[in-house]
């Protein structure tokens, strides 16, 4: 490999869960990023978009989903998939702040640097994003 390549981010946490495990998933991402010093609100934002794209692939995608967090020099990935057999991406829009419900996405979107919905062969992979500090690059 060529000096100037960037490694392959690694993959430092990657579960399966269900409506049961949701709560824990969340507590384990959390204790992850503390663990390798990112935290602060930016890092509690992501615990919370990705717990809510958790949450949307339990209630909408299935029943079960997969996470899959990656961190490189510069950026904190987290990607969820879920098995719900939806042929479209759903929509992300403001919520009707009269209708209980429908914030995940949104939500999501807004407490991140990026969402991006994509489907596969059995359902939904959304995979948020956040830029991580300079000095933790360092």
């Amino acid at each position: 490999m060529s000096e100037d390549k960037e490694p392959a981010p690694a993959r430092p946490l990657a579960a399966d869960f269900t409506a049961g495990t949701v709560s824990g998933l969340r507590k384990a991402l959390a204790a992850h990023l503390h663990a390798q010093g990112l935290t602060g609100d930016r890092f509690d934002d992501f615990v919370t978009a990705v717990n809510e794209l958790a949450i949307n692939a339990v209630e909408h995608g299935g029943g079960t989903g997969h996470l899959d967090l990656e961190v490189d020099r510069v950026r904190l990935t987290c990607h969820v998939t879920d098995h719900g057999g939806a042929t479209t991406p759903p929509q992300v829009r403001k919520p009707d702040p009269h209708v209980p419900g429908g914030r995940g996405l949104w939500l999501a979107a807004a407490l991140t640097d990026s969402l991006d919905l994509a489907t596969h062969v059995d359902g939904i992979t959304a995979t948020v994003t956040i830029r991580l500090p300079t000095a933790w690059a360092a």
